[in-house]
């Protein structure tokens, strides 16, 4: 696609959207749209490889979301590009799936792909939710006190529902898309998808996994949507466990957010309090550790005895 052709298409995409939606062109929105072909329309230039970053402010009312979408959409298509979207807010996120996408894509001529991109946490783990229905302990409940742990299996919980509703296809094991009640904060933590206990593709349960389900829907997509946080963790993490597709093209929306956000994710806070926590929980692994294998307790009752 040359700067031309870039250009007569974003025009004919805009006027379909005028005409769909009844509304009347803006001069500040189009002024906005000319900037970014025009800070942006180098990427087309195979010759050229300066990175391109464009910064823009604009205020409320300007059209700034249609405005970047029907610009830097047709270019990250001709490179065969992903657009990854990210906001600061969960409401601007459900603006963009629920309203501005939907509406733009009945405007295309030809249909474009976009998919919301969450972290791990908001997906269960099948391999969790089994021992948890089976009454078999998980992982981080292995060295437990006998009465905190979980003998027998649940079917007090809402866990024996969820495996039903995920085998009978009824669900899709997003906790956001659970349509029966409110799961508690506890029963998240159980058994959600994490990456320290995490097995990817060594797991039996891999290839209909909720998270790697929608991991796989994200590389196929041609707008990626997703929140500032899950973009700077795709950035600490290692290339091989990349959450987010790796050739893409970023639009930062409520960038004014991100210094914070940025802090916010490399930030370790410790109390006094939580280190005891941390101490107490090593006590209990190291006591259960020197029951399963004969050994003797003098570790542990060292680190009770600095307690």
């Amino acid at each position: 696609m040359t700067p031309q052709e870039l250009r007569s298409r974003i025009q004919a995409d805009y006027r379909n959207w005028l005409d769909q939606q009844g509304h009347d062109s803006r001069s500040c929105q189009q002024e906005m749209m000319d900037a970014i072909v025009e800070g942006m329309e180098g990427l087309l230039d195979k010759d050229d490889d300066q990175p391109r970053l464009m910064m823009l402010e604009a205020g409320t009312g300007i059209g700034k979301t249609l405005g970047y979408l029907l610009t830097m959409l047709p270019i990250a298509r001709s490179l065969n590009k992903t657009l990854i979207v990210t906001t600061a807010t969960i409401t601007l996120q459900n603006q963009l799936i629920r309203e501005e996408l939907p509406k733009l894509a009945k405007a295309q001529d030809d249909n474009f792909t976009y998919a919301l991109a969450k972290g791990q946490g908001r997906y269960c783990c099948i391999r969790k939710l089994d021992r948890v229905v089976a009454g078999e302990r998980l992982p981080q409940e292995l060295f437990l006190p006998q009465e905190k742990a979980q003998t027998t299996p649940d079917k007090t919980g809402p866990y024996e529902e969820m495996l039903n509703e995920l085998k009978k296809g009824d669900w899709s094991g997003d906790f956001d898309l659970w349509k029966k009640g409110r799961l508690e904060r506890s029963v998240l933590d159980r058994v959600s998808v994490q990456r320290e206990d995490c097995t990817s593709d060594r797991c039996q349960h891999y290839s209909y996994c909720p998270y790697f389900k929608a991991k796989r829907k994200l590389k196929s997509a041609d707008i990626v949507v997703a929140n500032h946080d899950l973009l700077l963790i795709a950035l600490m993490l290692e290339k091989e466990v990349q959450i987010l597709p790796e050739e893409a093209i970023y639009v930062i929306d409520e960038a004014h957010s991100l210094p914070q956000k940025t802090l916010h994710q490399l930030t370790g806070v410790f109390s006094a309090h939580s280190v005891a926590g941390y101490l107490g929980s090593l006590v209990s692994t190291l006591d259960g550790l020197n029951k399963l294998m004969g050994a003797p307790d003098e570790l542990s009752n060292g680190l009770k005895t600095m307690m």
